[in-house]
């Protein structure tokens, strides 16, 4: 899993570290075939395309300077660490499990969420809206509020 937020201090992200980035991004896009990791022995790896891919958009969110944290899928995470996932309070999201949108297993008192199937619910999620911002969209047009 790839999370990717705003960062209101990205000004911590130092600009050594900036130019680091766009480097890295630059050689990335200049190479015809997969790139490889080259240890300090000097000991060869080729990146393969999962990985590439990977870090092609950690460098991304990192230059427009956003964190990134990057997690196993079949990992269970507490209702903090999900509500942040889906950018909610803690609150609303323990409504959407109390509703069952969302499975959980409880664990003592607390509640954890599977990584995949929070993404699957988040995923679902955008589904509808773009769904139900499309519609609104062809409506305003259709009664003369928008025009493109």
């Amino acid at each position: 899993m790839l999370e990717q937020k705003s960062n209101p201090n990205s000004s911590n992200f130092e600009k050594s570290e900036q130019i680091n980035v766009k480097e890295l991004k630059q050689l990335l896009n200049s190479e015809k075939s997969l790139p490889k990791l080259v240890s300090s022995t000097g000991e060869e790896v080729v990146l393969s395309k999962p990985v590439y891919d990977l870090l092609y958009q950690v460098l991304e969110a990192m230059e427009a300077g956003v964190e990134v944290t990057v997690s196993p899928i079949d990992e269970d995470m507490t209702i903090a660490e999900a509500a942040d996932v889906l950018n909610v309070s803690s609150f609303y999201l323990e409504k959407l499990l109390d509703q069952g949108k969302i499975t959980f297993k409880a664990v003592g008192v607390s509640k954890h969420i599977n990584t995949k199937d929070l993404l699957d619910y988040k995923s679902n999620r955008d589904v509808e809206r773009r769904k139900g911002l499309s519609e609104l969209t062809a409506f305003l047009q259709e009664e003369g509020f928008y025009t493109e």
